[in-house]
């Protein structure tokens, strides 16, 4: 795990003027310092408002692949999760509102929320594909007859996509698969 803290940057600035840290007088140590930084880790990193830091930004890059599947990283985020819940739960009034984010947290309960939602949707549409024939041929076992195949060539398109393609489920596959299931039922 490597990391790019701020504070780091905001001690060696302290240190250098010859000020000790932690700073005794910190809003206005970290102003001055805010607006004399050249580094630009200051102006990336604070969030300051009439002279007072509100927020603060500390970046962490870990030994995880951003491609893990969404189960794998939504696991990892538990790790963190806990990990700033335990940080928040020791820290000071002020200082316990941490909270933590990353693009493949995102990613992956977009996944896992797709995923979800697919299975709906693919029964709903069964079940109105199945009405549908029910409606124009009147005959409830040719509904299922043809249901059947739908359902056949839906799941031979799927085992085509991971086993012989090798690709793995995510939203694209969905997608296609649902608008394929769509247009089977069409016909």
């Amino acid at each position: 795990v490597r990391f790019q803290c701020w504070v780091a940057d905001f001690q060696a600035s302290l240190v250098r003027g010859g000020h000790r840290f932690p700073s005794r007088n910190f809003d206005q140590d970290v102003a001055t310092w805010f607006r004399t930084d050249f580094t630009g880790t200051a102006k990336e990193d604070l969030w300051m408002v009439d002279g007072k830091m509100r927020a603060s930004r500390l970046n962490f890059w870990a030994d995880f692949s951003s491609d893990s599947g969404a189960e794998k990283a939504l696991a990892y985020k538990a790790n963190w999760d806990a990990f700033v819940e335990l940080r928040n739960s020791e820290a000071t009034l002020t200082g316990k509102n941490a909270w933590h984010t990353s693009s493949v947290w995102v990613r992956s309960e977009a996944q896992v929320a797709i995923i979800s939602s697919t299975t709906d949707t693919i029964v709903t549409e069964l079940i109105l594909g199945w009405l549908g024939i029910l409606a124009f041929t009147g005959d409830p076992v040719l509904a299922i007859i043809v249901l059947c195949l739908i359902i056949g060539n839906v799941g031979g398109l799927a085992c085509f996509m991971v086993q012989v393609m090798g690709w793995a489920i995510g939203p694209i596959e969905i997608i296609f698969l649902v608008v394929f299931l769509g247009y089977s039922v069409t016909f």
